[in-house]
């Protein structure tokens, strides 16, 4: 448990202790790394039980990594609680490199998925990413998004579900399946 009390919030610690709880049926984690990357602000562990890991995620949950794993193109969730915002999913030890036939395959898997539920678009993305970058040096920059986005064709008719940033960084191999 101590362990714990190093990396999780205190406002999430009793929040994971029980996801742990229920998941495992155990607190007693080995390991519990912060993981690098990612534009999410929620902070991504892995964590290890029973010698076995797992990705332990802390923020808003869309209901969109069951979708995915269901699929079979995400790895399975064994916990998520969107009132805590706490996930517990497969981790995947990112092994090889994919082949760009395999990646246009899993890309048209993803595409063939009805859209998510909770509601994103890619307009909705953009502004929430521009909206961070206001009142700061890089705003000047951005001065004709405005413009920009009241042009810009944005038909949501032939939405699928994206991560809208196609990028090593943002795929996983683990030998035999991305």
């Amino acid at each position: 448990m101590e362990i714990l009390q190093t990396l999780i919030p205190p406002s999430h610690l009793a929040a994971v202790e029980s996801a742990l709880q229920q998941t495992f049926r155990t607190m007693a984690v080995q390991e519990l790394v912060l993981l690098p990357g990612g534009l999410s602000a929620s902070p991504v562990f892995k964590i290890a039980i029973n010698d076995q890991p797992y990705v332990l995620k802390l923020g808003n949950l869309s209901g969109n990594m069951e979708i995915a794993a269901e699929a079979g193109i995400a790895p399975p969730v064994y916990y998520s609680n969107k009132t805590t915002g706490l996930s517990i999913a497969g981790f995947i030890e990112n092994t090889a490199r994919v082949s760009i036939q395999e990646l246009a395959r899993t890309i048209r898997r993803i595409h063939e998925l009805p859209p998510f539920p909770d509601g994103n678009n890619l307009v909705t993305t953009v502004d929430s990413l521009i909206a961070q970058f206001e009142g700061s040096a890089l705003a000047a920059c951005l001065t004709y998004y405005a413009e920009i986005r009241k042009h810009y064709p944005w038909d949501d008719t032939d939405r699928v579900p994206s991560h809208n940033d196609l990028n090593p960084g943002n795929t996983i191999c683990d030998g035999a399946k991305i």
